[in-house]
């Protein structure tokens, strides 16, 4: 009986913890690559309410996405283009 309690006690905080995280959004960034076309590869940097704030062809025909550089590479253009964007929107924001 302990085992079964014990058991959903669990269960119950890892849903909540799960729904915490999923309820906490995230920049991001996504790469696209054409079948047909192996000249490039297109990245696209997203803000947390998934706004697209920047786009960048990468003349690599694929980015191997399994290499630790190659994701803090990603991570620090992400960072890149969201100071960018806040700064727009900021500059935006002063002129009205």
């Amino acid at each position: 009986m302990k085992t079964i309690r014990l058991g959903a006690l669990l269960l119950g905080l890892l849903t909540v913890y799960g729904l915490s995280a999923a309820q906490s959004p995230r920049p991001f960034w996504n790469i696209e690559r054409n079948p047909r076309v192996y000249s490039y590869t297109l990245v696209r940097y997203y803000s947390a309410d998934r706004r697209l704030i920047g786009e960048e062809k990468i003349a690599r025909p694929w980015i191997d996405i399994s290499r630790r550089r190659n994701i803090r590479l990603l991570d620090r253009r992400l960072r890149d283009h969201l100071i960018a964007d806040s700064l727009n929107r900021v500059a935006v924001l002063r002129r009205k």
